[in-house]
């Protein structure tokens, strides 16, 4: 991802995550499964590329959905931690065995080689996702309980007006908005 160029604006977590579960949304319910969406009402204001964390946001929703059984629940938790946005995707399918949790973001990795063979997938989504967060000065991490545990992608970007803060300008204002909603069939 040498090449990598981020088109970066002031741009609320709030909005991304609007617009990938406005994406996502029927792809879930057509899947037989439901989008649980919970953004916290604090500011998350970012200095980034819109559509690359959206990218990345919906790359971890099909993820969860391609290794989770119908009627499945997928849930994306959107909040502000200290100076951070951070995207919780969780879902109770697959999960990840815990001795291939650490090479999970590699390149050409996949999650199970016979389970991701059936669902499709190259093994480099999850290693263009973290170069992307890695490319806005955060992180990406997974967590799971193993086999059948369901996995849990935790995404973390610096808020602006933390980026702002280091040269005495705080930019941030007061809470915008809340939203919690289920899509389901």
């Amino acid at each position: 991802l040498a090449n990598l160029h981020l088109r970066r604006r002031q741009v609320s977590m709030s909005s991304i995550i609007d617009q990938c579960v406005e994406t996502m949304g029927p792809y879930v319910r057509g899947r037989g499964q439901h989008l649980g969406v919970t953004v916290q009402s604090q500011a998350m204001e970012l200095d980034a590329d819109a559509a690359r964390l959206c990218q990345v946001v919906k790359h971890l929703i099909i993820n969860a959905t391609r290794f989770s059984a119908a009627d499945a629940e997928i849930g994306v938790d959107a909040r502000r931690d200290g100076i951070d946005a951070v995207v919780v995707v969780a879902d109770s399918g697959f999960g990840i065995d815990p001795q291939h949790i650490g090479s999970i973001f590699e390149l050409y990795s996949q999650r199970h080689a016979l389970s991701s063979a059936r669902r499709g997938g190259l093994g480099i989504g999850l290693h263009v996702a973290r170069a992307l967060i890695e490319a806005h000065g955060g992180s990406l991490t997974a967590a799971s309980g193993g086999l059948d545990l369901g996995s849990t992608f935790t995404l973390r970007v610096p808020c602006l007006e933390f980026e702002s803060q280091a040269s005495g300008r705080l930019q941030s204002g007061p809470s915008s908005r809340s939203l919690s909603a289920l899509t389901a069939a």
